[in-house]
């Protein structure tokens, strides 16, 4: 099972906005493609702050004349710590657009999660009305 945070868009109950899952842990995607995955999820400060890292990295590197050998260790650490973060900082930017955590539950997938949301969302509706099919 993973977890997974739900979020709901600013604004109330839109019928057109659809629920954001983010997965709790590592983001293989943010430690491949870095600051790339930050500006296809709109995370401009993590993008901002990515770029700056690996730019100050290679700086670093140059400066200290560090071997290939340090210089691929040290951008393998630095794409460590961005994978662990990512979704952290995806939540953060969701967070500043206004959006709220509305809850956290687990699934075996993004897919499963939201089915198991949205059946805990709608079992047991404000004012004790029943749903149609619902014993």
């Amino acid at each position: 099972m993973r977890i997974f945070t739900v979020h709901l868009a600013p604004g109330g109950a839109d019928a057109d906005s659809q629920p954001v899952l983010i997965r709790e842990g590592f983001s293989l995607w943010a430690f491949v493609f870095g600051v790339f995955w930050a500006l296809y999820h709109r995370c401009w400060i993590a993008a901002a702050g990515i770029l700056a890292a690996e730019l100050a990295l290679s700086a670093a590197l140059l400066w200290a004349e560090a071997g290939s050998d340090i210089g691929a260790l040290s951008q393998i650490g630095l794409s460590v710590l961005i994978g662990f973060h990512a979704n952290d900082w995806r939540r953060a930017a969701l967070e500043r657009a206004g959006w709220r955590t509305e809850a956290i539950v687990a699934g075996a997938n993004a897919d499963a999660a939201l089915v198991r949301w949205l059946d805990d969302e709608f079992a047991s509706p404000p004012g004790g009305l029943l749903l149609p099919g619902r014993a």
